[in-house]
């Protein structure tokens, strides 16, 4: 029996239909896209995550960090893991393929297929751990006042730490 496809969400960012143009023919067997105007729907463009199996965020000419609302949106509607910038990988292991990178964490995360993903964020850091970790590194010095206050304001916001640890075990067991 063929596997079933990927079902691949594609949020647009910028210019609508433009990977889905360039993926749909050679790969039906193995992709189902569907392509979501973030820019033009912001309100109505995501699919429900339970629907789909991956997203994709298609590149753009905007700033992230603008104040608009279909950007706002996108950022509420993707995931929310917890960030603590403290360690880093400084290399991504023989084998292993890169997953993300930014200008602060050069490896974000990477994949062993079969047998090893990781990301950046930390999807097990409860609210608890974050208040812990907040305040032993303010306390210590690590983090200033203004830094340690953001974070505790945005400590207990929504994180989907059990939705990456239920795509982490799908991963592990192969699906």
């Amino acid at each position: 029996m063929p596997p079933q496809p990927l079902l691949l969400a594609i949020l647009e960012a910028d210019t609508p239909h433009l990977l889905s143009r360039a993926v749909s023919p050679p790969l039906p067997s193995l992709l189902s896209l569907t392509g979501h105007d973030v820019v033009a729907n912001p309100s109505s463009a995501y699919p429900p995550l339970d629907s789909i199996d991956a997203i994709l965020i298609t590149g753009s000419k905007y700033n992230a960090f603008d104040d608009e609302d279909w950007i706002l949106t996108l950022v509420e509607e993707t995931l929310n893991i917890q960030q603590m910038h403290r360690d880093q990988v400084f290399s991504v292991p023989a084998g292993a393929e890169l997953l993300a990178s930014t200008d602060k964490c050069m490896n974000h995360g990477f994949l062993v297929p079969k047998k090893v993903i990781t990301v950046q964020g930390h999807p097990e850091f409860t609210e608890d751990i974050m208040q812990e970790i907040l305040e032993l590194r303010h306390e210590s010095g690590l983090l200033t006042d203004e830094v340690y206050q953001s974070g505790t304001e945005r400590n207990g916001d929504h994180h989907d730490g059990v939705f990456m640890a239920q795509v982490f075990v799908k991963f592990l067991q192969e699906q």
